[in-house]
């Protein structure tokens, strides 16, 4: 998170900001490139590292999953009408 999070930075802050008058000297797409990481290339680089953060995510948490047993849905223990803290009409399902 920390690596994308840097990304994010340099390129939204640096090349949209910071960078930005000594990136006109090139242009992209017929704009000087300061004013397009500014405008285009910081949405664009951050939609891409919400994508790359999703995909690890999901492989983080398969990976988990498979440590874990499998499924993932693991039945809860039943609860004691007697614990502190529940009443009979909570421990029944209904409002307290």
């Amino acid at each position: 998170m920390s690596v994308l999070l840097g990304v994010w930075a340099f390129v939204g802050l640096g090349c949209g900001v910071l960078w930005a008058d000594w990136l006109n000297q090139w242009r992209l797409g017929g704009v000087p490139m300061g004013f397009w990481f500014a405008q285009q290339g910081s949405i664009a680089t951050f939609v891409v590292l919400i994508l790359v953060y999703a995909i690890a995510m999901n492989a983080l948490d398969a990976k988990f999953h498979r440590e874990a047993g499998g499924g993932g849905h693991e039945e809860l223990p039943p609860v004691d009408p007697e614990a502190p803290g529940i009443s009979e009409t909570s421990a029944e399902g209904g409002d307290a």
